[in-house]
This record gives C-alpha cells, sequence and structure tokens, in this order.
C-alpha cells in the first residue's frame, strides 16, 4: 500500500487529538434518520399513506351491511361476557353438589376401573375414586384387575382398606373373575 500523508494525518487527528474525540451534536441527517424510525411517525404515516386513495369508495350498501353486522356483534359479544361473567361469579360462591338437587332422583351409578400390572397407580384411582361427591348407597366402584404382578395384592388392600372405611361398595375382581370384598 503506497503511503499517503493526508491519510495518515487524518489517523492520527482522529485518534489522538481530543477535539475531535470529544461529544458532538448529532448532525441533521442523523436527526432526520432518527426521526424517521419514530413510532409515532410510522403511525402518522400509515394513517396519512394516500396508495390506495380511490381504489375503495365506501357506498350506501357497504354501510347498510358493516354497520348492523357490528352492532348485532357488539351485543353477542356483550351479552356472552355477561352471562360468563355471571356464571363465573356464581360457580364461586355456590356449592353445588348432585345430592343437593332439588326434586332430582339420583340414579345408581357404576364405575369400572380395569388395571393390569399398574401397582403404582391403583392406590391414587382408588382414593380420587373414594373421594367422589356422590351418595356412597348409589354408588358401585369395580375394580376389575387382571394382573400378573403383585397389583392384586395392592388392589385388594387398597379396597378393603377403603370399604372398611364406608366408602362407595368396592368390588374387586380377581384374574379369576371371582369377587374380593363388598360393603355389606
Amino acid at each position: 500500500m503506497p503511503y499517503n500523508p493526508c491519510f495518515r494525518r487524518l489517523l492520527e487527528r482522529n485518534s489522538c487529538d481530543r477535539r475531535y474525540n470529544s461529544y458532538r451534536a448529532p448532525s441533521p441527517f442523523t436527526l432526520v434518520a432518527l426521526a424517521d424510525q419514530n413510532p409515532l411517525s410510522h403511525y402518522w404515516h400509515k394513517i396519512t399513506d394516500r396508495t390506495f386513495t380511490g381504489i375503495y369508495h365506501a357506498n350506501a350498501f357497504d354501510l347498510a351491511m358493516m354497520i348492523p353486522y357490528f352492532i348485532v356483534l357488539f351485543v353477542w359479544r356483550s351479552t356472552v361476557s355477561i352471562a360468563t361473567g355471571w356464571f363465573t361469579i356464581i360457580c364461586l360462591f355456590e356449592e353445588y353438589s348432585p345430592c343437593s338437587a332439588a326434586g332430582h332422583e339420583l340414579s345408581r351409578v357404576t364405575v369400572q376401573l380395569p388395571i393390569f400390572n399398574e401397582r403404582y397407580v391403583i392406590e391414587r384411582l382408588v382414593e380420587a375414586v373414594s373421594r367422589f361427591d356422590y351418595p356412597a348407597e348409589l354408588l358401585d366402584v369395580q375394580v376389575l384387575d387382571d394382573s400378573t404382578d403383585e397389583t392384586c395384592e395392592v388392589a385388594r388392600a387398597c379396597v378393603e382398606r377403603h370399604a372398611a372405611q364406608g366408602c362407595p361398595s368396592f368390588i374387586s375382581t380377581a384374574p379369576t373373575g371371582r369377587l374380593q370384598s363388598r360393603r355389606p
């Protein structure tokens, strides 16, 4: 690279001289570039953009279709929002139980729990079913166990424990299909 004394002076002046390294006010070109990136000016340019002027003109038919549409949409959304809020408030402050349904005869329900080699799941499953909010005299729970491992013993112990506590009527069937335990 050939030696250029002007270039060398320029480098020395910019790197060593304090006058040129101190803070300077931004140039007008920098201010214009920054103002061009301002979100408000971007929004203003979007609003005042005349690119598609003359392509579409709103007429009476369009207004006759859009105004009722948006009125119906607003009324429907408001109604749904108010009803959702109302039912949410009702559900938060009222405790619902199927037993408290006035005038309704509750039917007998049978819950079947089919399991196969699930010794780590059966206790949690029977515990969850025993906490059902349904009258115990109308709820039968059948634990259908065709396991080939020690799940049969775990299920039998769990069913007997909950039957002794007076939980819903538990019936456990072993792989042979015979009844193991039933609450009187």
